[in-house]
C-alpha cells in the first residue's frame, strides 16, 4: 500500500509543476478533509520546485497552516521535516517570518510547535543556523514541556543541531 502512495504523491509533483492552480485548489479541497493519506500527500507534493512558485507561496503556506495542526503520526513525519523544511529552504527570510508568527499564534499547541522545530531537524540546521537557534529560543520561552514532554525531547535535539 505505501508504494501506491508513493508513486501518487511522485504523480501529484508532476501535475503541480505542470498545472499549479488547478493542483493547489485541489490541495485545499484536500486540507480540509480528515483524510491522512491526502494530507501527507500535499506535504510531499510540495517538495518538488516548479515554475512560479514563488507566486503560490501565500497559498502553499496556508496549505500546510491547516496540517501542521493534524496529530496523526503519518502527517507530521512528513509536515515539519519536509513539506515545511522545503519551504523554508527555498524562503528563509518569509518562513523565518511565518514560523515567529505561528509560534505565537499557537503557542499552546504541542503538534503544531514540533512540526515549526522540524523544519531545522535536518539539512537546515546547518543551512540556518542562527535562524534556527531563534526559532529554538521562541519555542522554549512558550512552550509548557509539562503538557508536551516529547516537544522538550525534539527542541533538545534540534537545539543541539543548529548549535553545532
Amino acid at each position: 500500500m505505501w508504494t501506491v502512495r508513493e508513486e501518487a504523491a511522485t504523480v501529484l509533483k508532476a501535475l503541480k509543476a505542470k498545472y499549479p492552480q488547478e493542483v493547489l485548489e485541489i490541495f485545499e479541497e484536500w486540507s480540509r478533509q480528515n483524510n491522512t493519506y491526502l494530507k501527507r500527500a500535499i506535504c510531499v507534493a510540495i517538495i518538488k520546485t516548479f515554475k512560479g512558485e514563488k507566486e503560490y507561496l501565500s497559498q502553499l503556506i496556508a496549505l500546510l497552516e491547516r496540517i501542521i495542526k493534524c496529530d496523526d503520526v503519518y502527517v507530521k513525519k512528513n509536515c515539519g521535516p519536509f513539506g515545511l523544511a522545503y519551504l523554508y529552504k527555498r524562503y528563509p527570510e518569509q518562513m523565518q517570518k511565518v514560523l515567529k508568527n505561528w509560534i505565537q499564534k499557537y503557542k499552546t499547541n504541542c503538534v503544531v510547535l514540533w512540526n515549526i522545530i522540524m523544519v531545522f531537524s535536518q539539512a537546515n540546521a546547518k543551512r540556518f543556523p542562527n535562524q534556527g537557534q531563534e526559532i529554538v529560543r521562541a519555542v522554549k520561552r512558550i512552550a509548557d514541556f509539562n503538557i508536551c514532554p516529547k516537544l522538550k525531547r525534539t527542541v533538545e535535539s534540534v537545539e543541539r543541531k543548529v548549535n553545532k
